[in-house]
């Protein structure tokens, strides 16, 4: 495998470019009134910032589709499988904490963001402790739009996202939506969809900043047939209890 890519020399792209589809590796404000510098809402994209072997995804693909288990919302089964890999429970979904059970993927993950985080001068990089994984089998697999905002996050920290697809098939790249907040705010310009950006295999998304405050993103559905597709968020977990505590005090 190559080296990781230095984060720290992406250029910083100007506001107006975040567009649909297309974008160039960099960083990309999401704030778009120009008198707040530096942007209090950003992204960073690196192309192929970690790819996989073959092999690899295919171990991964495997762990989820036989050792994880289906989840249902509101009756309704989940069209893709998801868990944690980690020390803490998110959520309801499947925990993998002992590390030795991992998929190689998995782990190179997890250690290459400790070192993109050190790079980017993130407080205490060793404290990124989970990833959390989705599968999505086909395009009818899909994640509504959300916010990564729960209360064992720490807050502020940015989200490390990977992008993996079966044989690096461009046909399985996905578009990755960004929608403004329905509740908006001063320095927010517009409503609704804000860009869509196609993510291929081995790419890196960071959300940083406020973006989970002001922005929600999610994975639209595709009709045309897609490759399997695995995603990995990694993140800095504390447990319910701690988090609690921190509530209670801020």
């Amino acid at each position: 495998m190559s080296a990781l890519p230095d984060l720290r020399q992406l250029p910083l792209r100007p506001r107006k470019e975040v567009r649909p589809n297309g974008v160039d590796s960099g960083v990309y404000c999401l704030d778009t009134q120009e008198k707040l510098k530096p942007c209090e809402s950003s992204i960073i994209y690196q192309r192929n910032a970690l790819p996989a072997l073959p092999d690899e995804f295919d171990a991964a693909a495997k762990f989820m589709r036989e050792q994880v288990r289906d989840d249902s919302f509101m009756g309704n089964l989940v069209p893709r499988k998801q868990c944690t890999f980690g020390p803490v429970k998110y959520k309801s979904y499947q925990l993998v904490s002992d590390r030795n059970t991992w998929p190689k993927l998995v782990s190179r993950v997890l250690d290459a963001t400790v070192e993109f985080a050190r790079q980017l001068g993130v407080e205490s990089p060793e404290d990124y402790n989970a990833v959390h994984a989705n599968f999505y089998p086909d395009g009818d697999a899909s994640v509504q739009k959300h916010a990564d905002d729960e209360l064992v996050l720490v807050p502020d920290a940015p989200i490390f996202s990977y992008t993996y697809i079966e044989n690096a098939a461009s046909d399985g790249a996905r578009e990755f939506t960004i929608w403004r907040m329905p509740k908006g705010a001063d320095h927010i310009e517009g409503k609704g969809r804000l860009a869509d950006i196609t993510l291929y295999s081995g790419d890196l998304l960071v959300m940083q900043g406020e973006m989970q405050k002001y922005f929600q993103h999610s994975v639209e559905k595709k009709v045309t047939p897609v490759h399997p597709r695995l995603n990995f968020t990694v993140r800095k977990f504390v447990s319910r209890k701690e988090a609690m505590v921190r509530q209670r005090a801020a």
